[in-house]
């Protein structure tokens, strides 16, 4: 963390951790969904503890590496269909645009957040969409402790 208040985490990629044979195969869209949450989440929280006020404007970007031959599917089955997405042959990367919220609208706006964190990451994956209720339900089950 910076002095003027900016931050990044990095992290491996969870999946690479919960597949079981370990090829690196796979990203999950349910989990993709979830440390979307969780990274708002997070820096939300931070900024709070940290005497931040509420209207103030937070910029947050995300990249996602090591994406060339992973498929998209769900890490839970009881997530519906479809399962799996076409293999990314092509993009190793994605770096999401720069968001910006305001600090005491976060838990409001959560969705739509997430959405836009993760939506042009799954669009190399064939051009795979989600609705927003598939991200409403995972955004709440997170929320409330729900882990399927």
């Amino acid at each position: 963390m910076r002095k003027n208040g900016d931050f990044y985490t990095l992290m491996s990629l969870a999946e690479d951790h919960r597949d079981e044979d370990r090829s690196r195969s796979a990203v999950y869209y349910d989990i993709r969904i979830v440390r979307a949450c969780e990274a708002l989440l997070h820096c939300a929280n931070l900024y709070k503890m940290l005497g931040v006020e509420p209207n103030a404007h937070i910029q947050m970007t995300v990249g996602y590496g090591g994406l060339r031959g992973r498929t998209l599917r769900a890490a839970s089955p009881n997530r519906g269909k479809p399962l799996t997405f076409p293999k990314n042959h092509h993009e190793d990367e994605v770096n999401i645009p720069a968001i910006t919220f305001r600090l005491g609208a976060v838990q409001a706006e959560m969705v739509e957040l997430v959405k836009k964190l993760c939506e042009p990451l799954f669009v190399i994956f064939d051009y795979a969409e989600f609705s927003d209720e598939i991200y409403r339900e995972i955004v709440t089950e997170f929320i409330s402790g729900k882990i399927r």
